[in-house]
C-alpha cells in the first residue's frame, strides 16, 4: 500500500521474496518489527507490530497491522497497513 517506489502488488513466491529483500535494502537493513500481538483463526492471521527503521537520518516508527489470508497451510493473500502512511511513504521513498 501507499505512494512510494516500493508500493505494489506482488504475486508468487519470487515476487514476494524480491519485495522483502527490497524493503531490507531500502531501510539500510535497519527495519525491525516488534510483534506485539497475534490473532488467528482457521482462515486469517493478524499481526500487530511496532515497526522502526532509520534511513538517512530519518527515524521511522509506527504501528503496523499485517493480515494474512490462509488457504490450508499456505498464505494466499497478505495486506499490510501502517498507522502513519505518510511516514511509511517517506521511509520507502528515501531508501529506494
Amino acid at each position: 500500500a501507499g505512494d512510494n517506489p516500493l508500493a505494489g502488488t506482488f504475486t508468487g513466491v519470487d515476487q514476494v521474496l524480491d519485495a522483502m529483500r527490497a524493503y531490507g535494502r531500502a531501510s539500510d537493513h535497519t527495519l525491525a518489527l516488534d510483534t506485539m500481538t497475534l490473532l488467528a483463526d482457521d482462515h486469517h492471521v493478524v499481526a500487530i507490530h511496532d515497526a522502526s527503521a532509520t534511513v538517512g537520518g530519518f527515524a521511522y516508527r509506527a504501528h503496523e497491522v499485517d493480515v494474512f489470508h490462509l488457504r490450508g497451510e499456505r498464505i494466499e493473500a497478505f495486506w499490510s497497513f501502517s498507522e502513519d502512511q505518510g511516514a511509511t511513504d517517506r521511509l520507502w521513498s528515501l531508501g529506494a
